[in-house]
């Protein structure tokens, strides 16, 4: 029974010492501060969100796995065309330039 009898003077003694305290305040110009900090982080997380998607690994990892798979495919596509030889570059070169000169000339009589 004592115990509880001291346990109740202690927290009526507890009590009492809050009863002097008076409310916090903040500083001068806290709240001016603070929306000036909201305000900051807002602009600054609006400005990086158009690009934020691209520090995300799953995305990074897959433009990564896009450009690797269009530069297969280029190679491939590269390798399975077939190569014309020099003379026959030459020859389908000569044919185009002689033909273009009759269309020249062609123009030029009208």
């Amino acid at each position: 029974m004592k115990n509880r009898e001291q346990l109740s003077e202690e927290i009526d003694q507890t009590m009492n010492s809050l009863d002097g305290l008076s409310r916090a305040t903040p500083g001068p110009f806290f709240y001016t501060r603070l929306k000036a900090r909201m305000d900051s982080e807002s602009i600054a997380a609006r400005t990086a969100s158009w690009y934020s998607w691209l520090l995300k690994p799953q995305w990074s990892l897959a433009m990564v796995a896009f450009l690797l798979v269009l530069n297969v495919g280029a190679i491939l596509w590269y390798l399975e065309k077939p190569q014309k030889s020099q003379t026959d570059y030459i020859e389908s070169l000569s044919g185009e330039i002689s033909g273009s000169s009759s269309d020249y000339q062609s123009f030029y009589n009208l």
